[in-house]
C-alpha cells in the first residue's frame, strides 16, 4: 500500500540518491545496470544508456539494484543528449562506459522502499554548493594522499589514485580506479564558506 509523504522523506530520498552512482534501470521492464550522477544546476540525473533504452516508454531507475522493494526508485523521463560538457560530467564520475549513448533523466517521481511516495520536484533540487564545485574540489584534491587518508578514516575504502569530482550540502564524491566513494559531512552545510571550514577541518586532521 502506498503512503503519503512523510516529511522527512524528501531528504531521504535525495540522500539516496546521491549517497550512490549505481543503480539498475527498467526501459519497459528490461533491466539494465546504469552509472548516473546529479547535475549541480537542476538536480536532474546524467545517465549512460543505448538505443533500446531510450526508445522505451516507461523508465523505472531502482537504487542501488533490483529488488522487491528498493531503498528508492524513480520514475524517469529521458532525454537523449549529445552536449559534451553533460558528457564530460558523467565521464569525471565513470570512465569508459560500455553504453554508447547519454541522457538526461528528469525526476517525475520516486518512492522509499516501495510504499512512500515522492514527488519528483522534491527530490531533483538544484545544488546549492553547485558554483564552488571546482573551488571547494581544488582544495581537496591539493593533496591526493590527505584525500585517501579522509576517505579511509571516514568510509574504511582506501583508495590509490582518489579524485574528488562533486560536492553538495551532505558531502563529496571521491572517484577511484574502483568506483565512486561517498564521503559525507557530519552536519549539513548550507553554503560554500560552510562546506570550506569542514574540509579544511577535515584536511588539517589528516595532514
Amino acid at each position: 500500500m502506498l503512503e503519503h509523504n512523510h516529511p522527512d522523506a524528501p531528504r531521504r530520498a535525495r540522500a539516496l540518491l546521491r549517497a550512490h552512482t549505481l543503480g539498475v534501470l527498467l526501459a519497459d521492464e528490461t533491466p539494465t545496470p546504469i552509472r548516473y550522477c546529479v547535475l549541480p544546476d537542476s538536480g536532474a540525473l546524467i545517465i549512460d544508456c543505448d538505443r533500446d533504452i531510450l526508445d522505451a516508454s516507461e523508465h523505472v531507475l531502482m537504487i542501488p539494484e533490483e529488488s522487491f522493494a528498493p531503498p528508492l526508485s524513480l520514475m524517469l523521463s529521458l532525454e537523449e543528449t549529445g552536449n559534451e560538457a553533460l558528457h564530460d560530467r558523467h565521464r569525471a564520475y565513470h570512465d569508459g562506459s560500455p553504453l554508447t549513448h547519454y541522457a538526461v533523466a528528469t525526476i517525475l517521481g520516486g518512492k522509499l522502499d516501495n510504499s512512500e511516495v515522492v514527488d519528483g520536484d522534491e527530490i531533483q533540487q538544484p545544488n546549492p554548493l553547485g558554483p564552488a564545485i571546482s573551488r571547494l574540489g581544488r582544495l581537496l584534491n591539493a593533496d591526493r594522499v590527505v584525500l585517501a587518508a579522509i576517505c579511509d578514516s571516514l568510509t574504511g575504502a582506501q583508495p590509490e589514485e582518489p579524485t574528488a569530482v562533486g560536492i553538495d550540502p551532505h558531502g563529496f564524491d571521491v572517484r577511484a580506479r574502483f568506483g565512486v566513494i561517498r564521503v559525507r559531512f557530519g552536519e549539513p552545510c548550507g553554503d560554500e564558506e560552510a562546506a570550506r571550514i569542514v574540509i579544511e577541518r577535515l584536511i588539517k586532521d589528516h595532514a
